[in-house]
């Protein structure tokens, strides 16, 4: 993930290769298919979470978008085996396996909740 400049790219050149430090190139930037699994513990375990959470409010995102919402599969083919599983559990869903509720109600308080707290920090209003 490049985030130097994020949306806003604070340089340019000019036709006779000199650079101009104060152009500004605005372009939106969207933070897709992130997330972890959603044990009630890992948010706590690595850096990636908190990571997350500051590059929100530091970099202003367009958008985000958390992976993944699915608490379980109908019927998922292993792709190394070729297997067919049906009712696979979904550890990264938000979701429990039966679609009913919440996974775990502890990740999203201490994470989901965090980015989006911040991401609404950042001005940006959709």
């Amino acid at each position: 993930m490049h985030t130097e400049g994020s949306s806003e790219t604070h340089h340019s050149a000019n036709t006779d290769g000199n650079h101009n430090s104060s152009a500004k190139l605005h372009l939106p930037m969207l933070l897709s298919e992130w997330g972890f699994i959603q044990n009630g513990t890992y948010w706590n375990q690595t850096t990636y979470n908190k990571c997350l959470i500051e590059f929100m409010g530091k970099y202003k995102p367009s958008g985000w978008m958390q992976w993944e919402l699915a608490g379980s599969f109908y019927r998922k083919t292993s792709y190394a085996t070729g297997v067919q599983v049906q009712d696979l559990d979904e550890a990264w869903g938000l979701l429990d396996h039966e679609w009913k509720g919440t996974r775990s109600v502890v990740t999203v308080e201490n994470s989901l909740t965090k980015m989006i707290e911040a991401t609404l920090k950042s001005g940006k209003r959709y």
